[in-house]
């Protein structure tokens, strides 16, 4: 049965604009006894037919909007249309290919899908759910799997398992279930090839390094030595597996378990020529925007500070609450502050395979820059 739920006065514009996200403050009441992945209507409040979407319980996004035909058919076909335009976006990317077989399938709202992502990693697919209404079509999801990429080991929720794939011929093993998002970040493919090309006779520091994706690309690229950090030993397991996956490189390499707050503080003057910054999300929501750029300008200022003439810096933000305006706002302090001079020579962000809904900005999620450092 699907439930009828309206919407305050005045909160129908962002709807009209197509969002696929609504909070609980935009709602006029909502029943007491919905369940999380119950269908429901969306109407203004005097009643106009806005939306179709699910309800995902009272806190964060509350509703998820699958459609912005109230009236639309939820059969079979329906979602085989979702599944079949996300492919033919993947295809026309390029994806998979001999070189590349790990990419993204499905990116939530950008695919019309908000709430389900589906990672592909060679022979294997990896699924999260956001949206508890989308739990049924999963097996729809796993048929399709099967017949249109010929997958048979599709991993969901408690799944633990690793994965081998290719990234432009470098080989990784996701680790799908005890890793972070899907088991592997491959919305930073495009910016690992970057390092590979500017990495020659460099030593490279990856600090929040995690599975060492930007460390075996460094190598690749030619590095005359890479530093991998992090603070989980786990994640520098996995790096170091990695590097030991696609060598022996003439760089050498090694793994320091370390918080990357303090190691980058201990630096030397030059120590470094290139140093990627990659951390986890620090701001989780906007309440923590303000202490998350204070520790975003601490370690670019850092890593400013440790370059060595002609240094490169690679820094990153995955807080879907810092803008890219504010992250380049955070990077002028820290450069200010450094006393260095610094040109920025590429922007950055996540890959076409995680495309972004014009309607959604917070889709586009990753920003980044690249620096030169004189």
């Amino acid at each position: 049965m699907t439930v009828i739920i309206k919407l305050k006065p005045g909160k129908e514009k962002a709807l009209k604009n197509f969002h696929p996200w609504i909070f609980s403050g935009a709602l006029a009441k909502i029943p007491a006894d919905l369940m999380p992945g119950t269908l429901v209507k969306l109407a203004s409040h005097n009643n106009e037919p806005l939306a179709l979407g699910y309800y995902c319980g009272q806190t964060g996004i509350v509703i998820r909007i699958l459609s912005f035909e109230s009236e639309v058919v939820l059969d079979k076909n329906f979602w085989q249309q979702k599944f079949l335009s996300a492919l033919a976006l993947r295809r026309a990317l390029g994806f998979p290919s001999k070189a590349t077989n790990g990419y993204r399938l499905i990116h939530g709202e950008a695919d019309g899908l908000s709430g389900l992502v589906c990672d592909i990693f060679g022979q294997s697919a990896s699924i999260i759910l956001t949206n508890p209404g989308l739990a049924p079509i999963l097996d729809n999801l796993r048929a399709f799997l099967r017949e249109h990429l010929g997958i048979e080991q599709i991993f969901y929720e408690n799944h633990e398992a690793h994965a081998d794939f290719y990234e432009h011929g470098l080989k990784f093993r996701a680790d799908i279930g005890q890793g972070q998002k899907t088991g592997h970040f491959l919305d930073q493919r495009d910016n690992r090839a970057l390092v590979k090309s500017l990495a020659r006779h460099r030593r490279v520091l990856d600090a929040f390094c995690y599975s060492g994706g930007f460390s075996v690309y460094a190598l690749a690229g030619g590095a005359q030595s890479v530093t991998s950090v992090d603070i989980s030993a786990q994640a520098l397991e996995q790096a170091c597996s990695h590097v030991a996956l696609n060598g022996p490189f003439e760089g050498e390499h090694r793994g320091l378990s370390e918080d990357c707050f303090n190691y980058l503080r201990k630096l030397k003057t030059h120590e470094f020529d290139m140093i990627i910054l990659d951390p986890p999300a620090f701001a989780k929501n906007k309440s923590a925007v303000e202490k998350a750029a204070r520790g975003y300008k601490d370690i670019n200022l850092q890593a400013l500070k440790a370059l060595a003439h002609q240094g490169l810096l690679l820094t990153f933000s995955c807080s879907q609450h810092i803008s890219v305006d504010l992250f380049k706002k955070i990077i002028f302090a820290a450069a200010k502050d450094s006393g260095r001079e610094v040109s920025i020579i590429h922007e950055l962000t996540q890959g076409a395979d995680h495309p972004v809904s014009i309607y959604c900005p917070q889709s586009s999620y990753l920003k980044g820059l690249a620096l030169y450092v004189r």
